[in-house]
């Protein structure tokens, strides 16, 4: 019979595909084999891996992570870019991360939009059992739109409008600061307002 891992990417020429910004797959390392110049996991023994392919779609912090309570064995972590699995450059490894319990692998590092991330999960020494593999990406982002409902002012008067702060990232923003620049008869003036809230992600 051939081998019982439950899901693709025993290879990293068949690594499995995921995208966007967060997400979570399920799978299971038993029966998957390792390569001749793969990179070796935590414990050393016998390299039972599967690979993921990744591509950032924007510039941010991803982390990855096994850190799931219904997983139940002794898992390891790397990322890594390149073309072969017998030339790849290390981005970042781990083993046991922090906060995570039963000894699970969580790593995090800065993600360029357009690279390619190949993650390796393995399991400690000759360790394979079902994991479950988390990926969040930090994104800050925002829109800005200044509208009015009036066509016309007439002097002395008040002109009113709306800025629209929009959070369109990942993470809570702080301490927004917006400088709006204004015309009178030609000659410029401003208007500077520093706004003390936050703009949580919707």
């Amino acid at each position: 019979p051939g081998p019982t891992f439950a899901c693709a990417g025993d290879n990293f020429a068949s690594a499995n595909l995921i995208s966007g910004v967060s997400g979570s797959t399920v799978c299971s390392n038993t029966g998957a084999t390792g390569e001749t110049g793969e990179p070796t996991t935590f414990g050393g023994g016998q390299l039972e891996t599967i690979w993921y392919e990744w591509t950032a779609p924007v510039s941010g912090t991803v982390t990855f992570d096994t850190c799931v309570a219904t997983t139940d064995y002794d898992t390891t972590l790397g990322v890594y870019t390149g073309a072969a699995v017998n030339a790849l450059t290390t981005v970042v490894t781990n083993d046991d991360g922090t906060g995570c319990s039963n000894f699970r692998s969580l790593l995090s590092f800065s993600a360029v939009a357009g690279t390619t991330y190949f993650v390796q999960v393995g399991g400690f020494g000759n360790g394979d059992g079902t994991f479950q593999l988390n990926r969040n990406m930090t994104v800050p982002s925002m829109t800005v739109a200044k509208s009015s409902g009036q066509t016309q002012i007439t002097a002395p008067g008040v002109l009113s409008y709306t800025i629209l702060v929009d959070n369109t990232g990942t993470v809570d923003l702080t301490g927004i600061s917006i400088l709006d620049a204004l015309t009178q008869d030609g000659a410029a003036r401003t208007l500077s307002m520093l706004i003390a809230l936050t703009v949580a992600v919707p």
